[in-house]
């Protein structure tokens, strides 16, 4: 009886220490997720920030871009101040027709207050 139960109890402390490991590396990974997420959002909103850039140049609106036309590559340049400029201020919205892809910048703001989601 005495023997059984210190089998019983052993049994319930690797239970705990499983569980315990279990719990650590659950949070462990949840922690890395979150990092990785936080990484794509900050990249993201630097690839809307280079695009917003671009497509002002392209619109007459904006400067801060240089393109090289060289054999078989294109190189553009943007400026890092035109790049600080453009983080945090744009939204965008792309759909998708028949002939082409739509894609509507709208101040960061704007988008905040109507409470739309991107759909970059």
């Amino acid at each position: 009886m005495k023997r059984e139960k210190k089998v019983a109890a052993g049994l319930r402390e690797e239970e705990r220490r499983r569980f315990e490991y279990m719990i650590a590396w659950r949070e462990r990974y949840i922690e890395k997720q979150r990092e990785l997420l936080e990484g794509r959002e900050e990249e993201r909103e630097l690839m809307l920030s280079l695009l917003s850039v671009m497509l002002d140049v392209l619109a007459g609106c904006g400067e801060g871009v240089s393109v090289e036309k060289r054999k078989a590559e294109v190189e553009v340049r943007i400026g890092k101040q035109a790049v600080r400029e453009a983080l945090g201020r744009w939204r965008a919205r792309c759909t998708e027709s028949e002939e082409a892809f739509e894609l509507l910048l709208v101040p960061a703001a704007d988008s905040a207050e109507e409470g739309n989601g991107d759909q970059t």
